[in-house]
């Protein structure tokens, strides 16, 4: 963050961990192959709810914690990029 704060680590209240961060090194191919291994590994363990069918963005989402990420965290914990699902209708 602006401030030097780290988020998407285990040592986080809120947003331990964030499928883009997780992603980025697959998108991006800049990570080495055991690092984008253990990092789509991570991200199926802990944001691919495949009981109700869902994958988070992050996780868990910012509510109470002490960071201050912006606007994400207006949003209602797991809505919108604040760890899930849109809530706005699809007109396609």
């Amino acid at each position: 963050m602006d401030d030097g704060n780290v988020l998407g680590s285990i040592q986080n209240e809120e947003c331990r961990i964030d499928g883009i961060s997780q992603s980025w090194s697959v998108i991006s191919n800049a990570g080495d192959n055991d690092k984008k291994y253990i990092s789509m590994e991570s991200l199926e363990n802990h944001l691919i709810d495949k009981e109700n069918g869902i994958i988070k963005l992050l996780d868990p989402p910012f509510e109470k914690g002490n960071l201050k990420p912006g606007y994400i965290k207006a949003y209602l914990p797991g809505t919108r990029e604040n760890g899930g699902q849109y809530t706005h209708e699809c007109c396609c």
